[in-house]
């Protein structure tokens, strides 16, 4: 209803009465004063004037006070508001009325051509003749709504028309299905017999529609189908509805025009701090109404399909502590709603099968496709880019039948043989060139399992490992828990498997050799293999676990859940279940802070196309990332690009080279210096990496002199002739070799190393406990050096500290305990401890030596009593430090064994580094300190560079994990590349950059906003959150790449101008008379 304006009357009124109706279009057009087809709210000038025909039009009212409606002419005190509308494109079911669209539609007959209440004529004269009665309360009209209800639903078949109608009901939100056909498949119909035989028709091209054959073949009724429906429904019948005709039709229901209301009922706030206005949450959702409306001169067409099979998308699971944990996947169709994928890709996404949650996106530009399929598919992120290490391998039952398959027990029959080796054959890939070597009439697990690797002769993958298993005890292939695996030419000769070798979190693994030699393809085919092959053998041997196979318990609860817990086992349990809980809790909210602080202040760091290391300004952070510019993703050692003894026996093993001479030491010196001294292998390389390769071949050439020199070459026939054999060629073939896999471990530029470091640091932060180290070891050895750090006080060495009293004099009596002294090593005597209490703050007085071990204190004179000063120096006197460095609390021998040598090393609990390394009897060359500010004030900003990077590796690897040093390194040096240490927080992130959108985005946003807005500081959008927040393309990654197209630029061509005609040159004036 709209409210009229306020008139002044001669007589009084009053309201008499309120009519609740349902407003038709036309009467929603008729209210209105202006329709809206605009979506913005302001013109583009200064005074922001709201645009004609928009939500904000003035026609509607004011919400301001300068400025007046125009339409009535009053300000925003005096205008009461008026009303616009806005047309929708298509009908829409409005939510308050959805429940009596769904009643209407069970209570008429769903032809278009019909649309009758589904009732006989005498059945609806009876309720019409009912409903005549004016007097009919609001209660009775209910109920007789509820009767014709129940009466029209058991109606199938329209009496009117005699078309068939099913069952209406909800079938989702704001959605109506009708069940038309239901139970009637099965009955024999002519009219449901020629619909299922189109339907069959077209279940032969669309097999997947076979199962909602069972639904009866349900109609979902969309608005404009219900509007038509309601449009023709014939006047006499809208009173069985129980609707009034005169008021309401059931096409009312329906939306066709929204009705916009005043605008001084949506204030639009004015910002003092900003330019612009803040709207109401109204205003900006019926914005989105009329941005959908517009433009109907002009539809707009968009061609939506389903996914496919092959589709790439992207799949990802919550939390998303690194770069592995959103990854693309080629899609395969399938039904239920159930997301499904290889369980050796469960490790990245720290996925398991208790009821995780996972989401999928869909690229839908081919940039992004081309992107998710080049950087992001799952098989060229098989190793993890922290440290190298494969995270992408066999897991769970695949280790488990692997393992179980290579036992040196494991024997099959040619009939078993075949079944397993069958679980390999599908799509192009056949297994009939395979030969088997057999003993008697059987194989081995071993041979059956080396058809992964390489399942027919074509193949070309030969794949050699040595590595020592998780049981390996002595002796390598002897070792009698057959330990040691050895894999020569892709072909299992000794070892069993087990997750070492097939399992993530290693580089001695058959996957990560596939990886490194044949490549990503090869890799994640054979892990296909693998789980296709251990599923099946395990599915058919079987394999069970059991309460019986659960280990005895430890500790405090010794028992099992086996045998049974006591009470007071039970209750040390319940607390160590506890204590999990909280660390767990506590331990993934400090983590995950940690992360985003290392991720905020790391983002913009990226490889430059001249390799260095520079944040969004252009600051240099480091000249080389990691210093050799390698990607830890490609380090096959230790943070080494190529592992060169695994090479080079991959190199002999395939490459005999039977007939070639055997190279001596010299000549294996001679031929490699020669190569690796060249320009061309320097230029490529480094020369840290040529002194490698020299060292590791100065060792082998070692070996190999020293069976020249026992003649075991000459005369200890022809085994000890292959033994440390290396060829002119095989030679050759490893450097070539070790220079490929360095130049293919260099970094990419535009590689967001930043974010990477980031992640590595942080996602294995949430594997961390928040146990603290405690100090151990043996306090009684060295104890000189011990007793020059701790603190001692003359209450610790004194016998006794007492006033003495006589007929002329008073002093205070100290005795010292000097066989105490002796005991402790204290270094200390009576006039040094003397002279420490004459230095200490509060005790002024006359202080003497008496005999070797009592000193007498006499109080001066002053302003207080004498006996006051003699009971306040008492009470100083045993805190007196007479021993030990200021600072420090504390000091230990700590016992330490070192590849088998007993080292002992000094720990001091304190700060004061300067003076700890001018102890007397400590070497301050060895000395260091975890404090990275002490190490910076004493030893400088180098030294504190170097303090980060060694605490952040100590603490990996006290927790079990390794990272690539060259994650510390570019913390490191991002901490300090100011000239000061900087941490990673607020207040470093502060000094770290400039930007104030990036730091607003991380904490004390506005703060950071009204800073700059007084100093006027400017932000160019430069770093990652900054174009983020402004819709911008980042200049990391892809966004770093810049194209240019060389067009061919063509020469001008002359023109001739017109004068230059010599036909023109005639002087025309002389024939003038």
């Amino acid at each position: 209803m709209v409210k009229d304006q306020f008139r002044e009357r001669n007589t009084a009124c009053k309201i008499s009465h309120v009519t609740f109706c349902v407003d038709s279009p036309t009467e929603i057009q008729q209210q209105s004063h202006i329709q809206i087809v605009s979506k913005n709210l302001y013109c583009q000038d200064p005074q922001r004037t709201p645009i004609p025909h928009g939500l904000l039009d003035r026609r509607m009212g004011t919400n301001q006070k300068e400025a007046n409606c125009t339409t009535c002419g009053q300000n925003l005190s005096d205008c009461v508001g008026h009303f616009g509308y806005i047309d929708l494109p298509l009908p829409v079911f409005h939510i308050g009325y959805f429940r009596c669209v769904i009643n209407i539609l069970q209570s008429i007959c769903k032809n278009p051509t019909c649309a009758r209440v589904l009732l006989g004529e005498e059945k609806a004269a009876g309720f019409r003749a009912k409903l005549r009665n004016p007097a009919l309360s609001y209660l009775v009209r209910k109920s007789l709504k509820k009767k014709i209800l129940e009466t029209t639903k058991k109606v199938s078949v329209c009496p009117h028309c005699g078309e068939i109608n099913g069952v209406v009901k909800k079938c989702g939100l704001l959605k109506i299905s009708h069940e038309k056909y239901k139970n009637r498949t099965k009955k024999k119909d002519a009219i449901v017999e020629d619909l299922l035989a189109e339907y069959n028709e077209a279940v032969k091209f669309n097999p997947e529609i076979e199962a909602h054959k069972k639904f009866g073949l349900i109609q979902t009724l969309n608005p404009l189908e219900v509007l038509q429906l309601f449009e023709a429904i014939p006047l006499e019948d809208i009173p069985l509805l129980l609707m009034n005709a005169e008021l309401s039709k059931p096409s009312d229901l329906i939306l066709t025009r929204l009705l916009v209301p005043p605008n001084c009922i949506r204030p639009s706030v004015i910002s003092d701090l900003k330019s612009g206005t803040n709207e109401d949450d109204l205003t900006m959702k019926l914005s989105e109404c009329s941005f959908s409306s517009t433009g109907g001169s002009k539809p707009i067409r968009e061609f939506l399909r389903h996914l496919v099979d092959n589709d790439v998308v992207l799949f990802n699971r919550q939390p998303s502590l690194h770069k592995l944990s959103i990854m693309a996947h080629r899609a395969k169709v399938l039904p239920h709603r159930t997301f499904r994928f290889n369980e050796c890709v469960c490790t990245p996404y720290n996925a398991d099968f208790d009821g995780d949650e996972m989401n999928v996106h869909l690229p839908q530009t081919e940039e992004a496709r081309a992107e998710a399929l080049v950087l992001m598919a799952n098989k060229s992120n098989l190793v993890t880019p922290r440290n190298g290490e494969l995270l992408i391998a066999a897991t769970q039952d695949f280790i488990t039948g692997g393992y179980l398959l290579t036992q040196k027990n494991a024997f099959f029959n040619r009939a078993q043989t075949m079944r397993i080796a069958s679980t390999l054959i599908a799509g192009k890939e056949l297994i009939l060139s395979v030969v088997f070597v057999r003993t008697a009439v059987i194989w081995t697990g071993k041979q059956i399992f080396s058809l992964i690797l390489k399942p027919n002769r074509d193949c070309p993958v030969n794949a050699n490992l040595k590595t020592k298993g998780r049981a390996y005890t002595a002796n390598e292939e002897f070792c009698h828990r057959d330990s040691y695996v050895i894999l020569r030419n892709s072909e299992l000769l000794a070892g069993s498997m087990d997750k070492s070798t097939l399992g993530s979190g290693g580089k001695a693994n058959v996957f990560y050799i596939l990886l490194r030699d044949f490549g990503e393809d090869v890799a994640v085919t054979a892990m296909w293999r693998l789980s296709r092959m251990t599923s099946f053998y395990l599915m058919n041997r079987g394999f069970s676990i059991g309460i019986g196979d659960v280990t005895p318990g430890q500790g405090f609860v010794q028992n099992s859940f086996f045998s049974g817990l006591t009470p007071t086992e039970f209750f040390f349990h319940t607390m160590g279940g506890r204590e999990g809980l909280v660390d767990t809790a506590v331990k993934t909210a400090e983590t995950g802070y940690m992360q985003r602080r290392l991720v905020k202040s790391l983002e913009d760091l990226c490889v430059q196309y001249d390799m260095s290391v520079r944040n969004s300004m252009g600051d240099i952070v480091q000249f080389s990332f990691g210093g050799d510019g390698l990607d830890p993703s490609y380090m096959e050692g230790n943070g080494t690009p190529v592992e060169l003894k695994r090479l080079l026996d991959d190199i002999i093993a395939k490459n005999s080279s039977r007939s070639d001479p055997s190279l001596s030491a010299q000549e294996i010196l001679a031929l490699s210096n020669e190569t690796l001294d060249s320009k061309e292998f320097l230029q490529d390389t480094s020369e840290n990496f040529v002194r490698d390769i020299k060292k590791f071949l100065e060792e082998f050439s070692k070996k190999v002199e020293k069976l020249e020199s026992c003649d075991l070459r000459s005369n200890g026939g022809a085994i000890f002739k292959q033994v440390s054999r290396l060829t002119p060629t095989q030679l050759a073939e490893f450097l070539t070799r070790c220079r490929e896999k360095y130049v293919r471990a260099q970094i990419e530029p535009a590689t967001a190393v930043g974010a990477l470091a980031a992640q590595s640091i942080g996602e294995p932060g949430t594997q961390m406990t928040l146990k603290t180290f405690h100090f151990a070891g043996v306090a009684s050895m060295n104890i000189f050096i011990c007793s020059r750090f701790d603190f001692y006080s003359p209450g610790e060495v004194c016998e006794y500290i007492e006033e003495v009293f006589v007929p002329d004099d008073s002093f205070i009596l100290i005795k010292l305990d000097m066989d105490r002294i002796r005991l402790l090593h204290l270094e200390v005597d009576i006039d040094s401890i003397r002279y420490c209490i004459e230095r200490t703050r509060g005790i002024s007085g006359h202080l003497t030596v008496s005999g070797h071990s009592f000193l007498i204190l006499k109080p001066k004179d002053s302003s207080k009593s004498f006996n006051s000063k003699m009971y306040q120096m008492k009470q100083l006197l045993p805190s007196v430090v007479i021993k030990g460095v200021q600072g420090i609390n504390r000091a230990v021998i700590h016992e330490e064994d070192v590849e088998g040598v007993t080292k002992y090393k000094l720990l001091v609990e304190g700060d004061n580094l300067r003076d700890v390394m001018a102890t007397y009897g400590v070497k301050g060359v060895k000395c260091s300190s975890n404090n990275t500010y002490e190490v910076y004030k004493t030893l400088g900003i180098e030294a504190a560079r170097s303090t980060i990077m060694t605490e952040i590796k100590l603490v990996m690897e006290n927790h079990g994990m390794s990272i690539d040093f060259r994650h510390p390194m570019l913390v490191a040096d991002l901490m300090t590349s100011k000239g000061e240490v900087l941490g990673i927080t607020r207040h470093g992130l502060a000094k770290m950059k400039e930007s104030v959108l990036n730091l607003a985005s991380f904490e004390n946003t506005s703060d950071h906003l009204f800073d700059a807005a007084f100093y006027g500081q400017t932000d160019c959008i430069s770093g990652v959150s900054e174009c983020i927040i402004m819709g911008l393309p980042m200049n990391v990654g892809t966004g770093l790449i810049k194209l240019l197209q060389a067009v061919p630029r063509s020469e001008p061509v002359p023109r001739t101008l017109l004068f230059d005609n010599p036909e023109f040159h005639t002087n025309t004036l002389a024939a003038v008379p």
